[in-house]
């Protein structure tokens, strides 16, 4: 949650504050999240009473003053966001666009000529407002408050426009069992994620004695040789996913490469989330690759 301290002045004994409402946006108007208003100051009392055009006018410089402070519920995913906007700007700031929307009562009326006049009329004002928090003071003051660095949020990003059929398909099918992944871990199946995760993983073939034709690797390699990565780099991250796929298959057959019947592991909490957050994370590297 952010706090957002409002300072208001008004003509005293002309007009009352009644609320105040708004919106917290990125700099570009993207909104983050909705402001809503606690109350600082309870016990205060403000009153209109009418007075005559000349008490009105020996009035007019008086001013009172009003605190109040707004709030801004942040998810995860806003909290992201404003991450990767602070990332794109050139000193590493946060920069907020806040729109106000302010509730005041007014007394139009005076003593002199109440006929034809409202004697209270409430009027709604939109006042906006930038606010920027510098580098130094988000990480030090902002960031430890609202968990930056101590949580990881998982978010599928997956790519639609701008690729061939072959990429479309395959990232359909991963995508699937990527969100099966995430249905089991939320019911608790911590053994059904895994051999889900191994569905993705066998997804993306990579040769080996039963399978000599592997047009993810052959495709993968390309988008890597294209953004320069040498043939040992290439050839880590393919034994890699190999390894991987060797791995949560320990969680599904019975028998082992020679036949002989084997006790299948224990699949746990953190064994669950080990595979899930591999395979988004490889999920959103490959996504990112074919995209560029």
């Amino acid at each position: 949650m952010l706090k957002i301290q409002v300072n208001l002045e008004f003509p005293y004994a002309s007009e009352i504050p009644v609320s105040i409402s708004g919106k917290l946006c990125h700099q570009n108007g993207k909104i983050l999240s909705v402001l809503t208003e606690y109350e600082l100051n309870s016990d205060n009392d403000f009153g209109l009473t009418l007075k005559t055009e000349q008490e009105k006018k020996s009035k007019e410089n008086d001013q009172n003053r009003h605190n109040i402070q707004l709030s801004a519920l942040l998810s995860s995913l806003v909290i992201q966001s404003i991450e990767e906007q602070r990332e794109k700007t050139k000193n590493k700031s946060v920069e907020f666009y806040i729109e106000f929307i302010v509730k005041t009562l007014n007394q139009p009326a005076s003593l002199d000529n109440l006929q034809g006049n409202d004697l209270v009329r409430l009027n709604i004002e939109r006042k906006h407002s930038r606010i920027k928090v510098e580098q130094s003071d988000w990480v030090t003051n902002f960031a430890p408050k609202l968990g930056i660095g101590s949580f990881l949020l998982l978010e599928l990003n997956v790519a639609e426009n701008n690729v061939s059929d072959f990429w479309k398909d395959l990232t359909q099918l991963l995508k699937s069992s990527i969100l099966e992944m995430e249905r089991n871990i939320r019911l608790g199946e911590w053994k059904k994620t895994i051999e889900y995760s191994r569905q993705f993983f066998d997804g993306l073939n990579i040769k080996n004695n039963r399978n000599t034709d592997a047009p993810f690797e052959k495709k993968l390699k390309e988008v890597l040789i294209a953004e320069q990565h040498n043939e040992e780099g290439i050839n880590n991250l393919l034994k890699a996913i190999k390894s991987l796929f060797d791995f949560t298959s320990k969680y599904v057959h019975p028998k082992d490469r020679s036949g002989i019947v084997k006790p299948y592991p224990n699949a746990g909490k953190e064994d669950a989330y080990l595979v899930y957050t591999l395979s988004i994370g490889l999920f959103n590297l490959i996504n990112s690759k074919i995209l560029k």
